[in-house]
């Protein structure tokens, strides 16, 4: 029989977690180049860090759904689930509903904000 220690499993999570920031970074660098650019590496990886631990603190621990609140932070700021700007957010973020509703949910909001702030409706 195998056994692992505590402290192997503690390693297996820091890599998985150490191989998803890198994927995110990739992805974001592919799908928003300018933003990632102009932030510069070190600041894109807070970012991603920043991003990851607020997502898990709303109950997001999918890696699609994180991904999805990177996204949500980028178009609406690093802290808009904190924002005056955006009381919805905190709002949304407090409701206890199954986390892939919730993202969903999120992002619907973030399209409506995007699409209001085009029109001129809005912030």
């Amino acid at each position: 029989m195998v056994t692992i220690r505590r402290e192997q499993l503690d390693a297996f999570a820091v890599s998985a977690l150490s191989s998803f920031e890198a994927r995110m970074i990739d992805h974001l660098e592919s799908i928003f180049p300018d933003w990632s650019a102009a932030r510069g590496p070190s600041n894109l990886r807070a970012f991603v860090r920043h991003g990851i631990s607020r997502a898990r603190a709303h109950g997001f621990e999918v890696e699609l759904d994180v991904a999805r609140y990177l996204h949500v932070m980028q178009e609406l700021g690093e802290r808009f689930d904190e924002s005056p700007d955006h009381p919805w957010a905190a709002e949304l973020l407090a409701r206890t509903i199954p986390s892939q509703e919730k993202m969903d949910c999120l992002r619907d909001a973030c399209e409506y904000q995007l699409e209001a702030r085009r029109i001129g409706h809005g912030r």
